[in-house]
């Protein structure tokens, strides 16, 4: 087998000394038919370049298997040269803990990593076999785009050896199928590497050259034929066949030019949106946002509008830019009672905006020293500036410069200022071991009031710099925090501590760096600088053995929201977490990453309603915590699942196991129950084409079908199967109803008959060896299709009662299924994840059709959804996501929509195609919006800019600048 071509599922790295366990472990791998890479079975013997070896197995690997113990961790071979070498190559690395190693410190690139125990661990035993089975899975998860991974890193490493010539670079379709390999590499695991870029980007500006050479070759032949054409002149006959050849040649170089611009357009198209993913990744969401508009100026491409949503979903609660300071910025404060923040930089500069305008208000004087710490006073009449030379500077909100200034309030720089409760006392730390407490009725005075917080031989208690203060609910106690890992609570009125001070055993390498006491006044919140934020009880003056650690880098800032659900907590690793307060688990799917570095400072507006965010790159960053998700609306809760949505012209309908059926006006959001149904619990519904008739199915196998202009019943409820219904469907032209359920069977009723309460005319498909979960009707042929849970779609006649034909392609139950609009695709979703399109001429012939995967989920497929007029599939999964499917590129539209939190049981596309509504069994009804025009205005809103020059130079070269967003708040 050549180098180029080596390859395996793992790689297995571990020490001799463990080599029992590692036999064993491949066995078992390999029973499982895994492709293991092992240096005993795959170093020759004798080999001359044994590490040259063991890294070709680390390329050639789409897993990177580390065996961990005491003697994995002793070797510097294998954590640095082997597990360093994966992570250099951000392979997917599997951790598995062999032997405990408690007194080890972990390999940097793997803490964030979910680890595997072969040793009890949490509680379980954790057997050879138990672990294997969590191994496979870890294995398996995305195995197509694992191999794609390593696939294009071996042919990016033999372009890189080969002296980068020219020859191994990709062409045509497989440019493309890397550049949408690239894109997904934003938010997957192994990420794409610095050589990934390169490689790919070598092959498109390799393209690129080509095709314009090529353009420069048709355009020459248009000149030439036009002199051919002149020259013909002299001779009429000759003229006349040198005119038709140059038009003819004309002609071509016309259509070649038009072919050349047209997939320069879509290169750029591409290239722009992988850039957008790339900036997003770097937390500069406003840059990504005016690439993923440049991609779409270019061309409509999937990329371009998936950059869009990629962009949307990864920034929950984002509302805009704000861009004033030039310097990195350091504090955040917002009034207490009216939509006013103030921002500091470490230049000195503080701005005041207006948040309902988003406008810089007012510019004050400059410190010209930097600027640690800003508070309000509660009253809001004036707030002050804690300053490094020391100094604390209050401003009213009217006038640029200071209303007083306290020279030398410190000797050092002031780390922290905050007020208490009644905003009676100011208590400030400094870098020169001191906490004071100022009389705040005096701090406009020339010699203001103050006591430091000193032990009772009037010696300060504190032996390193302070860092940061905060005071209980009531005011009435305070707590400092120092370098030292030492934390005091004073009591205000008689100057004494509360508790003994206490050493922060938390190691000689971290420090608490930032504090916050807990509303209810239960606890102090500590964020220190290793990205942990550790609860300390207040009552009995305990640490708690309880931490978060998401971030991991120093916690910068914690705040309480003011309702006190939750809080936030920013971070150095440029990050910003929203933590529940009641369980301490994050409420958005991931971390907030709005910012190109750091983030230092956070405020919540004192309604609640904005939170923002200001850190080294200079932004202010504004959120609307009312918005939870820039593309999603919850517009209305049921009291339990919903499992089925439907859109008339101006209303949503929805119904569950509640029972209710809900009508919610498109406009207003408002929701009504029209009426509910007393047959049982609702299992499956459907509205007819022509939205006069709703049916009802239920758990108990009953059907009702009501007139939704009467809102009445057409007749009366009647056993339609003998177990659950999971299936119903109106017949396109509205006469019949087909029903299918638990018990195998597919039914079809007539609807003059039930209108006369006529049960027993109905007519049976019988074939399916388990329960059916859904039936559904071809657009304009008799023809029916089921899904069952015995894996199997059929396809039936509905005049001869016959099965045209069985699909077998799902692994698993088949959930749902549904012809496209033309009825040429029948779409299918199973708990297999898989979602696969079959050609219908070919399966209404009899003949074997062999299905096309169009993607999958993470979990089973639930539910599918057509566009009306756009060739656009919506699926929901039990992953608790939705996703937009191109099917003209068979690509899902950027990122997942991920707003609900449990299951998404059904999906409906609105008659005008804006909106998808989506209901769950987290018993939430949320509204989507598909809008692309709206989604540019949105973009635009949040970016609050254009690019400048420079940058325009940089990602736009080709094209004379212009501003990508004209309409556009200015600060």
């Amino acid at each position: 087998m050549s180098e180029s071509q080596t390859h395996s599922d793992a790689f297995i790295s571990y020490r001799r000394l463990n080599v029992e366990f590692v036999k064993d472990f491949v066995d078992a791998l390999k029973a499982n038919d895994k492709e293991v890479w092992i240096d005993w079975e795959d170093i020759p013997p004798g080999s001359e370049s044994f590490t040259e070896d063991i890294q070709r197995g680390i390329e050639g690997s789409d897993a990177f298997i580390a065996i961990l113990s005491p003697e994995y961790l002793e070797s510097t071979y294998t954590v640095d040269l082997e597990l360093g070498y994966a992570i250099e190559l951000k392979k997917k690395i599997i951790p598995v803990v062999y032997k405990k190693f408690e007194d080890h410190p972990i390999p940097d690139g793997i803490g964030h990593i979910n680890w595997i125990y072969f040793t009890p661990h949490a509680g379980q035993e954790n057997t050879l076999e138990d672990g294997m089975v969590r191994v496979f899975e870890a294995l398996d998860v995305d195995f197509s785009y694992v191999r794609d991974h390593t696939r294009l890193l071996q042919r990016a490493r033999e372009w890189d050896s080969g002296n980068r010539h020219d020859s191994y670079l990709m062409n045509g379709e497989e440019i493309i199928t890397a550049e949408s390999w690239l894109a997904q590499s934003a938010n997957k695991e192994p990420a794409a590497n610095q050589l990934h870029h390169e490689f790919i980007q070598a092959s498109r500006r390799h393209e690129t050259q080509i095709t314009r050479r090529n353009m420069g070759i048709a355009v020459f032949v248009t000149l030439l034929s036009i002199v051919l054409a002149g020259f013909a002149l002299f001779q009429r006959q000759q003229a006349i066949e040198q005119r038709s050849i140059a038009e003819e040649q004309r002609a071509i170089a016309v259509e070649e030019r038009d072919r050349a611009e047209e997939q320069q357009r879509l290169s750029d198209s591409r290239r722009l949106s992988v850039l957008s993913l790339v900036a997003l990744n770097l937390g500069e969401v406003d840059t990504a946002l005016l690439l993923g508009l440049e991609a779409l100026q270019s061309a409509d491409t999937v990329e371009a509008v998936g950059s869009l949503v990629s962009a949307f979903e990864s920034s929950p609660y984002l509302e805009t830019y704000l861009y004033d300071h030039y310097e990195a910025l350091t504090a955040v404060a917002y009034h207490p009672t009216k939509n006013l923040a103030v921002t500091t930089a470490e230049d000195g500069s503080l701005v005041l905006w207006n948040m309902d305008s988003r406008r810089a208000v007012l510019n004050y004087a400059s410190t010209d020293s930097e600027i640690w710490d800003i508070t309000f006073h509660p009253d809001g009449e004036y707030f002050v500036v804690a300053v490094a030379d020391g100094s604390l500077r209050l401003y009213n909100t009217d006038t640029e410069d200071p209303a007083h200034i306290i020279d030398n309030a410190h000797q050092g720089i002031i780390t922290s200022a905050n007020f208490n409760a009644d905003g009676s006392l100011l208590a400030t730390t400094s870098y020169d071991y001191n906490a004071i407490i100022w009389q705040a009725d005096t701090l406009m005075d020339d010699a203001p009031e103050f006591r430091a917080l000193l032990a009772d031989d009037n010696e300060t208690t504190h032996y390193d710099w302070l860092m940061d203060t905060t005071w209980n609910p009531e005011g009435t106690q305070v707590a400092v925090i120092t370098w030292d890992n030492i934390l005091q609570i004073w009591d205000s009125e008689s100057g004494e501590l509360v508790f003994e001070p206490l050493q922060l055993s938390i190691g000689s390498d971290n420090f608490s760096i930032s504090a916050t006491w807990s509303p209810d006044g239960r606890f102090i919140l500590l964020g220190d600088v290793l990205g942990t934020i550790r609860f300390f009880d207040a009552s009995s003056g305990q640490l708690i053995d309880f931490q978060l650690s998401r971030h991991i880098d120093h916690v910068r800032e914690v705040v309480y929201h003011p309702s006190g659900e939750y809080f936030a907590s920013v971070s150095h690793d440029g990050s910003i977490i929203l933590w529940a307060s009641g369980n301490g688990q994050p409420i958005t799917d991931g971390p907030i990453i709005v910012h190109s570095g750091q983030v230092n400072a956070v405020a919540f507006s004192a309604d609640g309603a904005q939170m923002v965010t200001v850190g080294d790159d200079g932004r202010v960053v504004l959120f609307d915590m009312t918005q939870p998700d820039l593309l999603a609306e919850f517009v209305l809760a049921h009291e339990s699942e919903i499992y089925q949505v439907m859109y008339t012209d101006d209303a949503i309908l929805s119904v569950g196991l509640d029972g209710n059926v809900y009508s919610t006006d498109t406009e207003s959001y408002e929701s009504t129950v029209l009426f509910t149904p007393t047959i049982g619990r609702i299992t499956a519904a459907d509205l007819s084409v022509d939205r006069t008739l709703l049916a009802l199915a239920t758990d108990a196998g009953d059907v009702q079908v009501w007139d939704m202009t009467t809102n009445e019943p057409i007749g009366d409820s009647f056993t339609a199967h003998s177990a659950s219904i999971f299936g119903v469907a109106f017949r396109p032209d509205s006469t019949q109803l087909a029903t299918s359920g638990d018990d195998s069977i597919v039914r079809l009723w007539d609807i003059a008959d039930l209108r006369e309460n006529t049960f027993s005319n109905a007519v049976e498909f019988r074939g399916h060896e388990d329960g059916v979960f859904d039936v559904v009707w071809h657009p304009t042929a008799l023809i029916i299709a089921s899904a069952s849970r015995d894996t199997t779609i059929r396809l039936w006649d509905v005049e001869s009662g016959e099965t045209v034909n069985t699909l077998y392609g799902h692994d698993d139950d088949v959930q749902t299924v549904l012809f496209n609009p033309s009825g040429d695709e029948l779409v299918s979703g199973g708990r297999d994840s898989y979602i696969l399109l079959w050609d219908v001429e070919t399966a209404l012939s009899g003949a074997e059709v062999e299905a096309n995967l169009l993607g999958n989920h993470d979990d089973w497929v639930l539910s599918l959804a057509f566009h009306p007029t756009e060739n656009m599939l919506v699926t929901g999964s039990r992953d608790r996501s939705i996703a937009l499917w191109d099917m003209e590129t068979l690509q899902v539209i950027g990122g997942l929509l991920t707003h609900h939190e449990s299951w998404v049981w059904s999906v409906a596309v609105s008659p005008d195609g804006l909106h998808v509504a989506s209901g769950g069994r987290d018993h939430h009804l949320v509204v989507w919006d598909i809008n692309l025009n709206h989604w540019k205005t949105l973009a635009c809103e949040i970016a609050n800019r254009s690019f400048d020059e420079d940058e325009w130079f940089q990602f736009r070269p080709e094209q004379d600048y212009r501003e990508t967003c004209v309409n556009r708040v200015v600060s």
